[in-house]
């Protein structure tokens, strides 16, 4: 055998090893985020409910994981969330923390949605501001390719409880307010004069 045929062979293999087609991603996944909460402003002990949408885009991701952080001052409440989501982590009712929810796999154009319902502490002052943070991120370990948009945040303000009732109240105006109230008298003074007693139908 010629002497240089053994270094051929090798440089040929060699060769179909270097050049063998290799399994690679051209892409990788762009995940994003966006959270809404309704509604806009509350008073303490109303509920919120938080909306998160994940989207993907580029190329699919294996197993994308999204994590709301409940605001400061609220308590977890409930959770919506469809068949191709399971939960990662849930506070108990009443309890603080994060809901972490995860996806069997999302493909390239996909998006999905869940719902968190929390409850606004009782002592939280009037004029305070609520925070809610979500983020999304594969834990399958794939580069996003834009990092910028996994993160998304919003707030709810807390108004004063006489904010509630005031509108409807000015509404009247002044002299519409003493007719009512005239109207009134005259109502209960006709029903006392046929009636001994009774309630207030459908009251609370």
């Amino acid at each position: 055998m010629d002497r240089l045929a053994v270094p051929r062979l090798l440089l040929a293999a060699v060769g179909v090893l270097v050049l063998a087609p290799v399994a690679i991603r051209a892409e990788v996944p762009d995940l994003s985020i966006t959270i809404s909460g309704n509604p806009a402003s509350v008073l303490p002990g109303d509920h919120v409910e938080y909306t998160v949408t994940v989207r993907c885009a580029l190329a699919a991701a294996d197993t994308p994981r999204a994590t709301l952080g409940m605001p400061v001052g609220t308590t977890f409440w409930s959770i919506t969330v469809d068949d191709s989501i399971w939960y990662d982590a849930l506070p108990a009712v009443g309890a603080v923390g994060t809901a972490a929810v995860t996806w069997e796999g999302m493909e390239a154009g996909g998006s999905d949605t869940f719902t968190v319902d929390v409850v606004v502490d009782e002592d939280v002052p009037p004029g305070a501001t609520l925070q809610a943070g979500a983020w999304v991120f594969d834990v399958a370990g794939d580069t996003d390719a834009n990092f910028g948009n996994n993160v998304a945040t919003v707030t709810t303000m807390v108004k004063k409880p006489e904010q509630a009732g005031s509108a409807g109240c000015a509404s009247a105006g002044g002299a519409g307010l003493l007719s009512l109230l005239l109207l009134g008298l005259t109502v209960l003074r006709s029903r006392g004069r046929h009636a001994r007693g009774g309630g207030i139908a459908g009251g609370r």
